[in-house]
């Protein structure tokens, strides 16, 4: 580490006498003695010398690390003595692929193109944050976004993401939210990898409720989950401090019932201890109703006839996840989701509008007579929640 820091404190010195230097010498530096000294003159060079920054493995040891370095130093700066090397170009990226990643030099080659006068385009910041994102360097991240800005590039949404999973990186989750209103307020439509650079870049600290919140919205906007959206998730409940025996017990359980072993999540539900919270009740029944196996939804249906046994009851939030999933079965009596539904009618609870949409949808599908008293107080439910929250745009 001493190493580096002393390699970066020289080019910072060498920067300078650089600069004084030339500015002595002005014209008396010749275009061939320019080419000779300088490792890139355009922004096609450029883009290969912060490629290969990039794309750098820690393949090397730490002294093929110090010759690449001296190298990108001194090849740049070697015109403050009489003899300047007569390195080729490509001779830098014969070098580097031998040394370990350096995003941290992204910012010096940056500097350099603006000092040499050549204009980086679209192309070089996208480059470079994609390369501060692999360093997890955020602060040089935020700085190339300003940069764009001043040069009147805006950033567009894929570049944002790369912001944002930076932010996740650095396990800095206030600057994604700020981002993600950045583009709210520039007219960024968000997309659905936002929504995952987002979900995991809360997921890092821990943050479970905006987490929740996120999924539903993917959900409102009839964006399917996928596994980066449950791995976020798993994280989610792995970073939440204090970390407790029923976060770790929800993280196995999501992990057993995705990988479709029931039975395993069964016996460590079991196992677990004599009271279980609802929160794993809820965890247990809604995971074994993936892919709507007549064996997970039987095993649905008697996990939650069990936490009502215990005097546990549904919350609007854990009603509304339940009948979202049960919602999407496809075949079968519809057991499960009029089981759900009937719970929360037996305690007042209205689910949120995207489960109720839903239900209602599986329930026409049944080709049930119009006036069956269920789909009746379904309709009417459904007509409420439509009223209150407004008119809304078509997702499909």
């Amino acid at each position: 580490m001493g190493l580096l820091k002393n390699s970066l404190q020289l080019q910072g010195r060498l920067r300078h006498v650089a600069a004084a230097l030339t500015a002595r010498r002005g014209a008396a530096t010749s275009t061939e003695e320019y080419k000779r000294r300088n490792y890139a003159d355009n922004v096609s060079e450029y883009n290969t010398v912060i490629g290969s920054l990039i794309a750098q493995r820690s393949v090397g040891s730490w002294s093929v690390l110090a010759c690449a370095m001296a190298i990108f130093v001194l090849y740049k700066y070697a015109y403050i003595f009489d003899q300047p090397p007569h390195f080729p170009y490509c001779f830098l990226d014969t070098v580097l692929p031998y040394a370990t990643g350096l995003p941290y030099l992204l910012r010096d080659a940056y500097d350099d193109m603006i000092l040499d006068g050549v204009q980086p385009v679209r192309d070089t910041f996208h480059s470079l944050i994609i390369g501060t994102m692999k360093g997890n360097r955020l602060q040089d991240a935020l700085y190339f976004r300003d940069q764009m800005k001043e040069m009147g590039l805006e950033p567009d949404v894929n570049l944002y993401n790369f912001l944002i999973s930076t932010c996740g990186k650095s396990k800095n989750s206030d600057a994604a939210i700020m981002l993600v209103e950045e583009m709210k307020t520039h007219g960024v439509k968000l997309k659905g990898e936002t929504y995952i650079c987002l979900l995991n870049a809360l997921a890092a600290t821990g943050r479970i409720d905006q987490v929740y919140d996120i999924v539903n919205a993917m959900s409102a906007a009839g964006l399917g989950l996928d596994k980066f959206c449950y791995a976020g998730l798993i994280t989610a409940f792995k970073n939440k401090a204090p970390a407790t025996k029923e976060t770790m017990m929800k993280v196995y359980h999501v992990c057993y019932l995705r990988c479709g072993d029931i039975d395993s999540a069964i016996k460590m539900f079991e196992e677990y201890s004599r009271s279980p919270p609802a929160e794993l009740f809820v965890t247990l029944a809604e995971g074994a109703m993936i892919g709507y196996t007549p064996r997970g939804m039987q095993v649905a249906q008697e996990t939650l006839e069990k936490m009502i046994s215990r005097n546990y009851f549904l919350n609007p939030r854990m009603g509304t996840d339940l009948l979202l999933a049960a919602a999407g079965e496809r075949t079968g009596g519809y057991t499960m989701a009029n089981y759900i539904w009937d719970l929360l009618q037996s305690r007042n609870i209205t689910p949120g509008l995207p489960a109720v949409e839903a239900y209602h949808k599986g329930l026409k599908e049944r080709e049930i007579p119009s006036d069956d008293p269920r789909l009746v107080n379904v309709s009417r439910v459904l007509d409420n929640l439509s009223f209150r929250s407004g008119p809304r745009r078509n997702t499909q």
